[in-house]
């Protein structure tokens, strides 16, 4: 007779936080979620309207993804919402950007450079 075992373990723990330090310009994990950095809820980024970092305009792009923090440094800012890139790309003209939609689980939204772009009004 054979015998089969099936042993499921469950976990609770949440998914990494990330919160940036706006002292030093920093990102890094925390253990809770923190708002006040996050541009899920803010009227821009609900309403898909384009940023602009240095001389570009930038659309959104795709859906949220995860990062951890040592792969994305701070480059500039919309209001209060850091903007960054991926530490591989160039600051001056970077093609993707993101800011952090949320927090919880370190979910940074793409937006992509527009060439043609109809500026905001």
């Amino acid at each position: 007779m054979n015998s089969f075992f099936l042993l499921a373990v469950a976990t609770t723990s949440p998914a990494p936080a990330c919160a940036y330090n706006y002292i030093d310009d920093t990102l890094g994990y925390a253990a809770e979620p923190n708002v006040t950095f996050e541009a899920a809820a803010l009227g821009w980024f609900f309403k898909g309207e384009l940023i602009q970092y240095r001389d570009g305009y930038y659309a959104k792009y795709g859906r949220p993804r995860p990062f951890a923090p040592f792969e994305i440094e701070p480059v500039g800012k919309k209001g209060n919402i850091p903007i960054f890139i991926e530490t591989w790309q160039d600051a001056d003209a970077p093609d993707i950007v993101y800011v952090m939609a949320k927090s919880a689980g370190c979910l940074f939204q793409t937006y992509k450079r527009q060439y043609n772009p109809m500026p905001p009004e």
